[in-house]
């Protein structure tokens, strides 16, 4: 009954504040439903807007619009008059409970200018005191409990992915604050609990530096904004979504050195080093590279599109989203919204007379036709899927209804890919092989030893190396990542298997016997060379094929 009257109390604070506002000939506005403008905040200081109980809630080049509790006071009047010496003034009129619940925003309105610029600083002493950090889950307890202020706070989150080398953070809502999770070389790992109310704050501050609005908490939204640090600037994407617990928030860090890595430090082996750059310099044809979301995929093709932008060659891309800036190549970003999909910004971009053309996924049929006729019209297109192996691309396009003809004809290239984690060589211990291994590991590369001679000097290695923790690694074992590969040329016998409509087995028989290596082929060869664990390859890859009893 309480909660009933209650409502009943709002619903008429509210028609008040319409029926003013038709007195006054004006329009009603509820302050709650609308998205914070923290520069127009910035034109009433906190003291004097609740003291005249109005606030000005939005701002444009010589244009501002107004909400007042009681928009023909006194003092509403003369504060209107000092702003129109500035622009136009459009006034409203809100009700008491909407004034005060907007009022709290106040609270984000750092005391300088530069902290809202969508640009968070990070100082060189947060991230030298950070990697010092051997405890980091009480270093942040200790934070979560301190006075230090809400800027003060956020710089020590973010910074603390910056110092690890994280590829994104998490901050995940719980019944009683947030959890913060970091991940590194591709695993997540909890790192301290935010208590609440801490933890609300910390949400909308993250919202609030990534232009999110503030005031929406039911449906995804997305955001950027940039971390400077001494030496360059890290990108961060942003994304929301609501749970039944608050919204959940993950921020990528889009380090610019990902994109300065070479294709020779990427992990490929000798021979399919050589086959990429090889098919990379051909004036035309498709090259797809398949995989998972986070197995590598951008920083391979960005590579290989550093490696053929000349100023001969005109590069564009269509991406979704743009994640690192390529200094010197066209890129473009899809907006749905506006109509701009993959399959419509690539009839535009065959307008601008590329040479190469990256498609940043190939997701319907639509865009697979064009992507493939592009490539059989003297382009040479980069594009990527999501299939588990090499082979299985080829089942995917058909299933798009691309004819046989032209998938054999446009495809050059197919490259698999995983990213496992590297051994810490400052602590990676060696250990031999268990005999039961060592067979299992044998069963993998004998059917191919056959095809691939040098791969029997791997059959007969009898040990291998594990992790085990140092201050240089963190204390995981890991440092960094590696790719493995598989790699899939279509040559004239493919080219005649795939007429005839192959399912994936087919395909993968046939590269196989070609002297195309498995991704787990690749894996063994690093483990047995040292630079990954058996542990991580199966966490990744795939299990050792078991022994027949």
């Amino acid at each position: 009954m309480n909660a009933f009257i209650s409502q009943l109390d709002a619903a008429r604070i509210e028609e008040q504040a319409q029926r003013k506002a038709q007195q006054l000939n004006i329009e009603y506005i509820d302050l709650r439903t609308i998205s914070v403008n923290l520069e127009a905040l910035r034109v009433i200081p906190e003291a004097k807007a609740r003291q005249i109980r109005g606030v000005v809630f939005d701002s444009k080049p010589h244009a501002f619009s107004l909400a007042a509790v009681f928009p023909d006071s006194p003092e509403i009047n003369q504060l209107i008059k000092e702003i129109k010496k500035f622009g136009i003034v459009s006034v409203y009129a809100a009700s008491q409970t909407s004034f005060d619940a907007f009022m709290d925003n106040y609270q984000f309105v750092p005391k300088t200018r530069t902290a809202i610029s969508g640009a968070i600083i990070i100082p060189e002493k947060y991230l030298s005191t950070l990697q010092a950090t051997t405890d980091p889950s009480a270093f942040f307890g200790k934070l979560f409990v301190s006075e230090a202020d809400m800027s003060e706070i956020i710089t020590w989150i973010l910074g603390y992915g910056v110092s690890c080398g994280a590829s994104d953070l998490h901050i995940e809502p719980v019944e009683k604050g947030a959890t913060l999770r970091y991940r590194v070389d591709g695993v997540l790992y909890p790192i301290a609990e935010i208590p609440a109310p801490l933890s609300n704050k910390v949400n909308d501050r993250m919202k609030l530096v990534s232009k999110i609005n503030l005031n929406v908490r039911d449906i995804p939204q997305d955001g950027r904004f940039t971390i400077k640090l001494e030496t360059y600037d890290m990108e961060m994407r942003v994304s929301t979504i609501p749970g039944p617990n608050g919204e959940n928030i993950v921020m990528r860090y889009l380090n610019p050195h990902t994109i300065g890595i070479q294709l020779e430090d990427l992990g490929f082996r000798e021979d399919d080093l050589k086959t990429l750059s090889q098919e990379i310099k051909k004036p035309n044809g498709l090259i797809l590279v398949t995989g998972p979301t986070g197995s590598g995929k951008t920083t391979t093709l960005y590579s290989c599109l550093k490696r053929v932008s000349t100023p001969e060659n005109k590069v564009i891309t269509i991406e979704d989203p743009i994640e690192y800036k390529l200094p010197g190549i066209e890129q473009t970003q899809i907006s749905n919204q506006a109509g701009y999909t993959f399959a419509s910004g690539l009839r535009a971009i065959l307008r601008q007379d590329p040479d190469v053309i990256l498609v940043g996924e190939i997701r319907d049929q639509e865009t697979a036709d064009i992507a493939m006729h592009a490539s059989l019209t003297g382009h040479l297109v980069f594009s990527t899927l999501h299939t588990n192996n090499a082979a299985g691309a080829i089942p995917r396009l058909l299933d798009f209804k691309i004819k046989a003809e032209i998938i054999s004809a446009a495809i050059n290239l197919i490259v698999a890919q995983r990213l496992v984690r590297k051994l810490c060589q400052q602590c990676a211990q060696t250990i031999l092989i268990d005999p039961d291994v060592r067979h299992r590991i044998n069963l993998v590369l004998s059917k191919e030893a056959s095809r691939l001679p040098n791969l029997q000097e791997f059959m007969v290695i009898d040990s291998m190396k594990k992790p085990v923790g140092c201050p240089a690694c963190n204390n995981k074992g890991y440092k960094g990542r590696i790719g493995v590969f598989e790699f899939i040329e279509v040559t004239d016998e493919l080219q005649t298997i795939i007429h005839q409509n192959p399912d994936e087995i087919t395909i993968r028989n046939h590269a196989l016997q070609s002297g195309s290596l498995t991704l787990l082929s690749d894996a063994i060869i690093k483990i047995l060379s040292g630079m990954t664990d058996l542990e991580e390859v199966e966490r990744v890859v795939g299990p050792l094929p078991q022994v027949e009893s």
